[in-house]
């Protein structure tokens, strides 16, 4: 599902197995400049409790890909969930949560973080003891 570049204040739920690509879909955060955001998708929160993009359990293949992920210093996580599988969090910026940019909690297993551009929050990515098969 190809997310159009712009602005989007909200918590997404990820409840079945889904690509989400957005504007810098496939393209290293290190080629992408931050500072043109109007090229870019950006997923914003600001509750103290919120989370950008929430997995949900029994997701057993599902993709972050090419997204400005913010939790404007004032958001918990940026991806979060627990009880799933085949997340793939890619070619993202992820910054300011004042909690867990990317968090693999208990249950969770084959997800890969890679190519991410991950700054400014408590922790970068957490991996629970009851993780597995991280890359």
């Amino acid at each position: 599902m190809n997310v159009a570049a712009g602005s989007y204040a909200q918590t997404t739920v990820i409840n079945k197995n889904v690509e989400l690509r957005g504007a810098g879909a496939d393209v290293d955060p290190e080629l992408r400049d931050l500072g043109n955001l109007p090229a870019e998708t950006t997923v914003s929160v600001t509750g103290a409790s919120d989370v950008a993009f929430q997995v949900a359990p029994g997701v057993t293949d599902a993709t972050i890909n090419g997204f400005n992920i913010t939790g404007n210093d004032a958001a918990l996580n940026g991806v979060a969930g627990s009880g799933h599988s085949g997340l793939n969090v890619v070619n993202n910026f992820v910054h300011d949560f004042v909690g867990i940019a990317v968090a693999l909690e208990t249950g969770v297993s084959d997800a890969l973080v890679q190519y991410n551009d991950i700054f400014g929050s408590y922790d970068g990515v957490y991996l629970s003891t009851g993780a597995s098969d991280i890359t």
